[in-house]
């Protein structure tokens, strides 16, 4: 399934039916499985849930939506939305220890240290494009990575800085912030189709990506027209 649902479609008459026929329907199956995974959802209100759909809000913004209405489960409250304003950017490897990984995030100018969830020890100068989860409990200081990090060997912070300069005064980059692009990119689809053309290999615990996105002669798979 994917993440944003009705991410990057027009708010049409249409749009707006289907999405109240899709809160309806995710209401009615909540309400009549008998699974006590879900029995705590059973009170969800569908018209809240339909708001969220038109409002192309992701399935852990409707969550945490029926969370606060229900004023209990805080703790899941609180994880959910951790998880749900995480989201993809660049990081480069400062340095690698027992502890784990000191980052430099690229767009965010910050340094957390992380652990990686994947096993991957990384290495220093590396830049990983990595969704980082940050720490649950105040005693915590690492960050946590969500999944299997993209690592570009053969790059620079420099160049992404250059990217990123570059989005925010493009056409697609137009008033919106860079947080905004890093968290829903530029259509349905487009961080799997950057992914897939800066494709390089992969280990069981990281995928080796080069390239930049709006440079195709970088990608691994590209063609020189004739």
């Amino acid at each position: 399934m994917r993440q944003h649902i009705g991410y990057g479609y027009p708010r049409s008459g249409s749009v707006q039916q289907s999405a109240g026929r899709t809160s309806r329907r995710i209401h009615t199956e909540l309400s009549t499985d008998e699974s006590g995974d879900v029995s705590f959802l059973r009170r969800l209100d569908g018209a809240g849930c339909a708001r969220c759909l038109l409002r192309r809000d992701s399935l852990g913004e409707m969550f945490i939506h029926y969370l606060q209405r229900a004023a209990d489960y805080q703790f899941v409250q609180k994880a959910m939305a951790a998880l749900n304003d995480s989201y993809c950017s660049f990081y480069e490897v400062m340095d690698v220890g027992a502890p784990g990984l000191k980052l430099w995030d690229i767009a965010g100018k910050r340094e957390p240290q992380c652990w990686n969830s994947s096993g991957y020890a990384g290495g220093k100068g590396e830049i990983w494009y990595a969704r980082l989860l940050p720490p649950f409990a105040e005693s915590c200081r690492r960050f946590v990575t969500l999944k299997t990090p993209y690592v570009f060997r053969s790059s620079s912070r420099e160049l992404w800085e250059k990217f990123f300069k570059r989005q925010c005064v493009s056409k697609a980059g137009a008033d919106r912030s860079l947080r905004d692009y890093l968290k829903y990119g530029n259509s349905l689809g487009y961080r799997l189709d950057v992914i897939s053309q800066a494709f390089v290999g992969y280990t069981g615990n990281m995928i080796l990506l080069t390239g930049v996105p709006d440079d195709p002669a970088s990608h691994s798979y590209f063609i020189q027209p004739p």
